[in-house]
């Protein structure tokens, strides 16, 4: 009924087609449970035979290609260095990433191996509980200047090199690298100072080691989930940046569906997650406008021109107009503080020497694997 720019992704990155002769006598909760190898049906030059939940799953060509790969079998295991262990045993061949600076390390030394740098399409952030779902303000976040103050003490380069290496960039907004709105803009410096000054001002007096106002303490909790030593780490170092501020910061480390749950809930000051961009920016509405209350804009942020310049940017009819509009919204919710950008990694691949060339694509690793050649 529409007519725009993101159709043709609509019909292809967007959609996918099941079988409704197969799938409907089977009631939609259950599809997730359901490992019946008969009722997989793709197009693709693989096809399943055989499904160990939480073990392995292997794959076969359908039709033989001279030199194609014939047979992959994709391992689970419990942790990161479990699986790079695998790897560098000569158990493996491909580890989709490495993660953190010791164990790119750790891989860099071994020399069966390989390591293949990617741009990441996923970006993480610092996101802050703006509103419950009823509307009602966070009695600290909703002010404006006290996000501010916030970002403005937390000196992001520094500490993504440490968590994540050196090759991990600070995006200006919510966005990856390998989204065409990306932009190589240096981050804005942190401030301590001007945090101290801007938090003065509001009236948050430092008493000495925390800051109160009207008997409230200047206390934010950051929860992130107990699977990710990514995220705990990055909760650490904001955290010690803020208590330099005289900000009470703790951190909440909970399972991942626990986690799911109380961003649902609205149970959380602010949290540390990631995103997985798509190749077109219109995910931003679900996430970020209010659009997304009930949905995915977990933390109620809600900003009427962010909102307006995202209407305009999604109906615009060239690139350039498009990318114009997008990066004035974006410029929008980043003045506004909606969240702190924190980072946009750069992949690594953990490759066995025989593997070394294959294409890698950053929005689907592994949808080139029909075009993988065994030497």
């Amino acid at each position: 009924p529409k007519r725009g720019a993101d159709e043709l992704l609509d019909a292809t990155y967007s959609v996918r087609i099941l079988s409704k002769r197969i799938w409907d006598p089977t009631l939609r909760p259950a599809w997730g449970s359901d490992t019946t190898l008969a009722k997989l049906v793709g197009s693709g030059p693989f096809k399943v035979v055989e499904w160990r939940r939480g073990q392995s799953l292997r794959l076969e060509r359908v039709v033989p290609v001279a030199g194609g790969v014939r047979q992959m079998v994709w391992r689970f295991t419990n942790d990161q260095d479990a699986a790079l262990n695998l790897v560098l045993a000569g158990e493996a061949d491909l580890l989709e990433t490495a993660i953190g600076p010791a164990a790119r390390d750790r891989a860099s030394k071994d020399t069966s191996v390989v390591l293949r740098p990617y741009p990441s399409a996923i970006y993480g952030y610092l996101g802050f509980r703006h509103a419950d779902a009823a509307g009602r303000p966070h009695p600290i976040l909703a002010d404006k200047g006290v996000r501010q103050a916030l970002a403005a003490a937390i000196d992001r380069p520094s500490l993504v090199a440490t968590v994540l290496g050196k090759d991990a960039a600070i995006p200006a907004g919510p966005m990856s690298r390998a989204l065409w709105l990306w932009s190589d803009a240096a981050p804005v410096p942190a401030d301590p100072a001007r945090a101290n000054q801007l938090l003065d001002s509001l009236g948050w007096a430092r008493t000495g080691a925390t800051r109160s106002k009207a008997g409230r303490q200047l206390a934010i909790d950051i929860m992130v989930p107990s699977t990710s030593g990514v995220r705990r780490q990055l909760a650490e170092g904001i955290q010690q940046m803020w208590q330099g501020i005289g900000v009470d910061a703790t951190i909440t480390a909970v399972d991942f569906p626990v986690f799911q749950q109380r961003l649902t809930q609205g149970k959380f000051d602010a949290m540390i997650t990631a995103s997985l961009d798509e190749p077109s920016p219109r995910s931003l509405i679900d996430q970020w406008t209010k659009t997304g209350w009930g949905g995915s804009n977990k933390v109620h942020y809600g900003n009427p021109t962010f909102d307006s310049l995202t209407t305009a940017a999604v109906s615009a009819r060239t690139g350039e107009q498009s990318r114009q509009a997008w990066q004035a919204a974006i410029k929008a919710m980043t003045d506004d503080v909606a969240a702190v950008f924190l980072y946009s990694p750069t992949n690594v691949a953990v490759v066995t020497k025989r593997f070394a060339s294959i294409p890698i694509d950053p929005f689907s690793w592994l949808s080139q694997a029909g075009a993988w050649r065994a030497p």
